[in-house]
């Protein structure tokens, strides 16, 4: 698991976690890890909702995606239902709400073993 390491114990003088902000992952807290959330690669919102749409385009939940700057609605968005034009705030939303319709039921299963 990369990115993840094992908490200090008792005669350690501090935690790995002291020097960055991190979040605890429930199960891996227990395991006594802990992890750096960071999912982007990007340091923008114009460019991290790039990234959202390229994730949603390459999973299949999206049909394509065009950015057109100039445009007071610069985000296109093609659906099965036709061309949604976003504005960045609205592209943002679409993004998380469409990974959490598409991946918030696979995080909730149960691993088969």
């Amino acid at each position: 698991m990369s990115g993840l390491q094992p908490e200090r114990r008792s005669g350690q003088r501090e935690p790995c976690c002291a020097s960055v902000p991190r979040v605890r992952l429930p199960r891996l807290a227990r395991a006594g890890y802990c992890a750096a959330m960071v999912m982007w690669a990007s340091d923008t919102r114009g460019a991290r909702v790039r990234e959202g749409l390229t994730l949603l385009l390459s999973q299949g939940v999206i049909d394509d995606f065009e950015i057109r700057h100039e445009d007071e609605h610069p985000y296109r968005v093609t659906l099965p239902a036709g061309v949604v034009p976003l504005d960045e705030h609205q592209a943002a939303h679409f993004v998380l709400g469409a990974v959490s319709a598409r991946f918030g039921p696979l995080s909730r299963e149960s691993p088969q073993a």
